[in-house]
């Protein structure tokens, strides 16, 4: 279950009613955790339930999206891609092996929730105050994407 954290709600306030969905505001979270390598654990009472997979707008890049977590998750690790044990152990352990769309296991799922938990927080230090029109917002979080990538 995708779950973004409450603070990011707050946080896009003012710009979320450009949304289409909800899962917009985890996804710009995830790739700011995911860029800066951060993750935090938060309970589940500070954090909302969205969806159990991604949107159909998201399909495409589902992959990418996994891709980009599995790599993150490596290189925290420590993993080389070389060591093709330790590279199948981990994949192993975040996808779901039943799943046809290489979905994110149970434990692959929260740690990618961890990214997006991570992610409203390097948000709020990168950006200072919460953005207050979608086309700053835009503009900056590509130039924040490009820089930190």
């Amino acid at each position: 279950m995708f779950r973004l954290p409450l603070k990011a709600e707050r946080w896009f306030s003012n710009i979320k009613h450009h949304f289409s969905f909800e899962f917009d505001m985890y996804y710009y979270c995830v790739l700011a955790g995911l860029v800066k390598g951060v993750k935090q654990l938060l309970p589940s009472s500070d954090t909302k339930e969205l969806i159990r997979s991604f949107p159909q707008d998201y399909r495409s890049e589902s992959k990418i999206i996994v891709a980009y977590f599995l790599t993150k998750e490596l290189e925290k690790q420590g993993i080389s891609l070389n060591d093709r044990a330790a590279v199948h152990s981990l994949v192993k352990r975040y996808i779901d092996s039943e799943s046809l769309n290489a979905i994110l296991s149970e434990e692959g799922m929260r740690e990618l929730n961890n990214y997006a938990n991570g992610g409203i927080e390097v948000l709020e230090n990168e950006f200072g105050h919460k953005p207050e029109n979608i086309e700053t917002f835009l503009l900056r979080f590509s130039k924040f994407i490009s820089k930190s990538a």
